[in-house]
């Protein structure tokens, strides 16, 4: 009984309480009478059918016999069938009776291997319990044909890819599937009698898009889950005949940044409004939409084509003059921008929302990319501004994720102070924010990698000390363990997170090179290349080919010619100067100045090691000083500039100290070889 009380997520049942144990009795003996089903009886205790099912049928004292995985088997498969005697055949049991049958799957499994039979059963096992009715139904309601329906829920390309199925077999799948559905009783069912001319489309009262609008304009994340929760009844989200759909879809959209899981069931019913003419849409309607196409693209990091989008989102806010609408998409214009690594467009994007939006907690958001900005640009000082009013604001409300995102802020700052112990504070504390807002935040992936970011720039500090050995290598094993544990979070939807893999393995690949270890090290970097490659990510390349010319030189240190190899150049310093010049045009690509510094330091490098250069290595030099100057110079007092200016510093003093030893290497030969003449 006590663990029957403490289930469902929304239940603040008291244990003490005696209505509900007299509920909890009443229940009971009408279940055990015959009177109420296992449905009814699970409803009325708030709780799901398989939690009562455990309890009071198939509970531990009733069945000693079986062990804990027969049991809890044994729970799924009555569920599974209720549901069906309840609501039809599940889409489980309809493939398992009409495509891959038994014999079916025996038949395959003895032309395939042991593993690639298994997989296609578990794959099968893991196809949807939900009713093949219900969901034929609905989908047909909006215009969906069965082979769109078979492919959008039966054989998806993720279930394609968990089978093992090749395009050509899936097909054939797909196929098989049709016709057995045009068969079934399910469809001639819903064709004739539920078609889009007889089911009645559920309304959106304008009540519930003010308020959700509002909930997650003013980061209300509790209010706006529970209206969601109400609303969200079906599979399909809204239909596009259905008035205020384009604008519930756009809600939904930016719900994501909240509930990730949103992300495909936008995607499914964006598909369903690109069958509606477009010349029967709103201005409203149009714009509502592409807010919601954009946010798509942005959170699948396809950065070019979300500003297209909100673009023309922007456009037609802009012509019904809803200045609440323009606010929103100036905004998310700006975050795309700032993921393109256009700093300064950005910052101008987030300006332009700010004068629009009216309300205080969104604009702690923008306020909050503001900083972001700021703070790449190298303003600190203003970065810190922003950033603390909107911590001020987002302490007030649930909003857990921004407010993670001002724990991560802080983070930064520190590491930028080198205060690592204190950062890595911050960035835990951000951790356990994340997972208030959503278990599977893809943002706590991002702060492993600034921990373990912390942990390599901490032990890089350390290693100058030969008095603690020890002390680096726990913290590069730290670093380590932070990178699998956020690859991990990263690999379970890769498509989301090229740009958080590409940066993972670049941090990697210097971790590595830091040890020696330097062919791992390349390994690394090539797969920073991959990612970074896939997205035509600026950033990420540039970093990579920056890090591969690090590498290259550090792997054979000393000069590249000698008198004794007749001046002739190894491939290796012809390589790092061709990765240094390819990582520096992709920084100068963005607005990344920190980026650009480094990559001109490490083609000054290149150079010296290529051809004594030290003329080309100086130029270098003086536009690596021109990137980061001005954001040095803009407040000298403070302990985080010193701190950076003192490890620029560091930085220009060992490129100098290089030219000024080709310099008089030079001069030498020089004068040999006058001699000589």
């Amino acid at each position: 009984m006590r663990r029957i009380a403490g289930v469902g997520t929304d239940s603040n049942i008291d244990l003490e309480d005696a209505g509900f144990e007299q509920t909890l009795m009443t229940v009971v003996k009408k279940f055990s009478e015959g009177c109420i089903s296992a449905y009814s009886a699970a409803r009325t205790l708030g709780v799901s059918l398989q939690e009562f099912l455990a309890e009071f049928v198939f509970n531990e004292a009733s069945l000693r016999h079986l062990d804990r995985e027969e049991r809890e088997m044994l729970i799924m498969n009555a569920a599974e069938a209720l549901r069906e005697i309840k609501a039809g055949r599940t889409i489980r049991g309809f493939v398992r009776e009409c495509v891959l049958t038994e014999e079916q799957l025996v038949i395959a499994a003895s032309t395939m291997e042991e593993e690639a039979a298994i997989r296609l059963r578990d794959a099968v096992e893991s196809l949807p319990a939900t009713s093949l009715g219900i969901a034929l139904r609905q989908s047909l309601s909006v215009g969906y044909t069965v082979p769109e329906f078979v492919e959008l829920f039966i054989f998806t390309k993720e279930w394609q890819v968990v089978a093992g199925v090749d395009d050509e077999a899936a097909a054939a799948l797909i196929n098989e599937a049709v016709a057995a559905l045009q068969l079934a009783h399910e469809y001639l069912l819903s064709e004739s009698r539920f078609s889009s001319l007889h089911v009645r489309e559920k309304e959106i009262p304008d009540r519930i898009v003010s308020r959700l609008s509002s909930a997650i304009a003013r980061r209300r994340i509790r209010d706006a889950r529970e209206l969601i929760t109400r609303w969200d009844n079906r599979h399909l989200l809204a239909s596009p005949s259905q008035p205020n759909a384009a604008v519930l879809l756009n809600l939904y959209a930016q719900w994501i940044d909240f509930d990730s899981s949103y992300l495909s069931r936008v995607e499914t019913a964006l598909v369903e409004f690109r069958h509606q003419p477009i010349d029967g849409r709103s201005t409203l309607d149009s714009a509502n939409l592409d807010v919601a196409e954009g946010l798509v693209h942005l959170h699948y990091e396809r950065y070019k084509k979300a500003i297209v989008h909100f673009k023309y989102a922007m456009k037609g806010a802009h012509s019904i003059k809803d200045r609440d609408l323009m606010a929103t998409c100036l905004y998310y214009l700006s975050r795309a921008y700032w993921k393109l690594g256009l700093y300064e467009k950005a910052l101008g994007y987030a300006g332009r929302a700010k004068k629009r939006n009216k309300i205080l907690e969104r604009e702690a958001a923008i306020e909050m990319l503001e900083g972001w900005l700021l703070l790449l640009l190298s303003h600190r000082k203003e970065a810190e501004s922003r950033l603390d009013h909107a911590r001020d604001v987002f302490a007030k409300t649930d909003d857990y994720t921004n407010h993670g995102n001002a724990l991560s802020f802080s983070g930064r700052l520190c590491k930028d102070e080198e205060q690592y112990d204190k950062a890595l504070d911050f960035f835990e504390d951000a951790v356990w924010s994340y997972q208030r807002a959503d278990p599977k935040h893809r943002n706590i992936a991002r702060t492993y990698v600034n921990m373990a970011d912390v942990c390599f720039l901490h032990a890089r500090t350390l290693s100058q000390d030969p008095s603690c050995p020890e002390r680096v290598l726990e913290r590069r094993l730290e670093a380590f363990e932070y990178l699998e544990a956020a690859e991990e979070i990263y690999n379970v939807d890769r498509e989301r997170n090229y740009r958080g893999l590409g940066d993972l393995h670049n941090l990697r690949g210097l971790l590595y090179a830091a040890s020696g270890e330097f062919e791992r090290a390349k390994v690394e970097i090539e797969k920073a290349l991959f990612f970074g490659s896939q997205k035509k990510d600026h950033i990420v390349i540039g970093k990579a080919r920056k890090n591969q010319s690090i590498i290259l030189t550090a792997e054979t240190r000393g000069p590249a010619t000698s008198d004794n190899d007749n001046g002739q150049v190894s491939n290796q310093a012809i390589l790092a100067f061709a990765t240094a010049e390819e990582g520096l045009r992709h920084a100068l690509q963005t607005n990344n100045k920190r980026l650009q510094a480094r990559c001109y330091l490490s083609l000054g490098h290149s150079l010296l090691r290529l051809n004594r250069d030290y003329r080309g290595a100086e130029q270098c030099h003086a536009a690596a000083r021109d990137c980061v100057d001005p954001g040095l110079s803009e407040q000298s007092s403070s302990q985080a500039n010193t701190k950076q200016q003192s490890y620029w510093q560091i930085k220009f003093n060992r490129l100098q100290h290089a030219i000024d030893l080709c310099k008089g290497t030079t001069a030498a030969r020089e004068y040999r070889s006058a001699a000589e003449n």
